[in-house]
């Protein structure tokens, strides 16, 4: 990092760097206020600036509001800190200097400055525990854990973990329709198109067989009785007319 002059002309601003959840606008009171403080010579902190080796892009890390009021003014030159790196250095420095000067930071800037963080991998990776995200947006422990589940349920949030949670419930779904279809089965059998067993009939008891012998017994039976009941009529006309 070295001090140094450049042509306001050659900066630019980024919006992939931008830690502000609103593009701060030209025509805004901060922005005027600074231009005025530039034309009276009351201005003079430098810029950050970000240049990835290699290229001619010289990005403004920390510095947006005066960049517009230096371009108001039609200030020329400026004094900026050069620094080395990519966009992702820049947004990196931007997001921790950031909250400790400058305009003040809204509740919507913070939570943007958290999701600029969990979309840009390489930041992702390099904050990841609740305490290093909270020290680094200057926020509190339990901001940063609502942060998640706004940001988890928001149509720009954390896709991979969306997805996971839509296939989880998906094969929820799907075991709960097969242990339904389980059930169903075991309670009520499916049709068949085979036709209906013919059920086996019960047997009926054979009829017993009549002999010879058997109706020459009933015939000496049947007599006995006859004579026996005739016997018995006479005596009692007997014992009547006696």
């Amino acid at each position: 990092m070295g001090l140094t002059t450049m042509k306001v002309a050659a900066l630019e601003v980024c919006d992939r760097t931008r830690v502000r959840s609103q593009t701060p606008k030209s025509a805004s009171d901060v922005v005027q206020e600074y231009a005025d403080a530039y034309r009276c010579g009351l201005l003079g902190e430098p810029l950050d600036v970000f240049n990835e080796k290699g290229t001619e892009r010289y990005i403004v890390a920390d510095g947006e509001h005066r960049l517009l009021a230096l371009r108001a003014a039609k200030v020329v030159e400026v004094d900026v800190r050069m620094h080395a790196g990519d966009e992702v250095a820049a947004l990196d420095f931007a997001i921790g200097c950031n909250q400790s000067h400058g305009l003040r930071r809204t509740k919507a800037d913070r939570f943007h400055a958290f999701t600029r963080i969990m979309e840009t991998p390489a930041l992702k990776d390099k904050y990841r525990t609740d305490t290093e995200l909270a020290d680094k947006i200057g926020v509190a422990i339990r901001t940063v854990k609502d942060y998640k589940v706004d940001w988890r349920n928001s149509e720009s949030g954390d896709q991979e973990a969306r997805r996971a949670k839509e296939q989880s419930r998906r094969s929820a779904t799907k075991n709960t329709k097969n242990g339904h279809a389980a059930r169903t089965e075991i309670t009520k059998p499916k049709k068949s198109d085979e036709p209906p067993k013919a059920v086996k009939e019960r047997a009926e008891p054979s009829k017993p067989t009549w002999t010879t012998e058997d109706e020459h017994g009933y015939k000496l039976l049947k007599s006995a009785w006859q004579k026996a009941t005739m016997a018995a009529r006479e005596k009692h006309r007997g014992e009547i007319c006696g």
